[in-house]
């Protein structure tokens, strides 16, 4: 963000409060309107101003949104150690629902003040929370209820190797992804439909790189074995059931890429990358598995 500050502009006809109020300052890429809705501006936070026209709140820390990512990738771990210490199934998928179903009715209450005019429960919302929150958020609900919903659908609809391995992929890929596109995308070609608008070769080769990581961590050490329950097959079947370590690799990096760079119509992609990215790998080894 540019270091200077900047203030709303004026005019020979309308008291500075007033210009302020109604028309936006656009300095460098940032808008900052009074009253807000304030806007997402990548690679800059987003600046509330006051009634004085004084910068007031910001949403978002940086460039790279570290604390925001650093929750995002924390789920991972987490994840993967339920898995290993086979932590009960439907006691996990109560436990994430009403995680989802409390964030959404806080977010709710939150969203309904923001559109009376900011009310002071959307305003101590933002001071606690905004360093967490994208600019785009404040108009919209929160992120993370999607990211609860994704990995509730996840556990719920597939084996638990492959879930957990898509949960993985929400965590770790999307991070790199968004991490290495802010930095290099600007060095690389954009993609272009289907995929989103600011998705570039950079953070998809990322995303790529990761999940086929994630495969290897997955079932190419023992972690899919020893998270196993007692009985239950993992999803790979090894080499004899033809589908090598290195192909699935490869196969997980792809879809790893591809799906977290998609646009699916503006859906949230907290949602839509465990969901798609465990369907298809599941797809996968049930085709050509034999």
């Amino acid at each position: 963000m540019s270091s200077r500050v900047l203030r709303p502009r004026t005019t020979a006809n309308k008291p500075p409060s007033e210009a302020s109020a109604r028309e936006p300052v656009v300095d460098e890429g940032i808008a900052f309107v009074d009253p807000p809705p304030s806007v997402d501006v990548p690679g800059d936070p987003a600046v509330v101003l006051d009634k004085a026209g004084k910068p007031q709140l910001v949403l978002g820390v940086g460039k790279l949104e570290w604390p925001r990512k650093l929750l995002h990738s924390s789920i991972g771990p987490l994840a993967l150690y339920l898995y290993l210490i086979h932590f009960p199934l439907p006691l996990l998928r109560s436990a994430l629902s009403i995680a989802a179903g409390t964030v959404f009715s806080v977010d709710l209450l939150r969203l309904r003040s923001t559109n009376l005019g900011r009310g002071r429960f959307a305003r101590a919302y933002e001071h606690l929370l905004g360093p967490l929150m994208r600019a785009e958020e404040r108009q919209r609900i929160n992120g993370v209820v999607w990211y609860l919903l994704g990995v509730v659908v996840a556990i719920s609809a597939f084996p638990r190797d492959i879930a957990v391995a898509s949960i993985l992929i929400l965590s770790f890929a999307d991070t790199s992804a968004s991490t290495v596109g802010r930095l290099w995308g600007r060095y690389t070609p954009k993609l272009g439909r289907p995929f989103g608008e600011r998705k570039s070769m950079a953070g998809m080769g990322a995303a790529v790189a990761v999940g086929a990581g994630i495969a290897w961590v997955v079932w190419g050490t023992s972690v899919a074995q020893r998270g196993a329950l007692e009985g239950e097959s993992v999803s790979w079947k090894g080499e004899e059931g033809g589908v090598g370590l290195a192909m699935l690799c490869a196969v997980v990096g792809v879809i790893s890429g591809v799906v977290e760079a998609l646009d699916i119509y503006n859906l949230d992609d907290n949602l839509t990358l465990p969901i798609l990215s465990g369907l298809c790998i599941w797809a996968f080894l049930a085709i050509f598995q034999h």
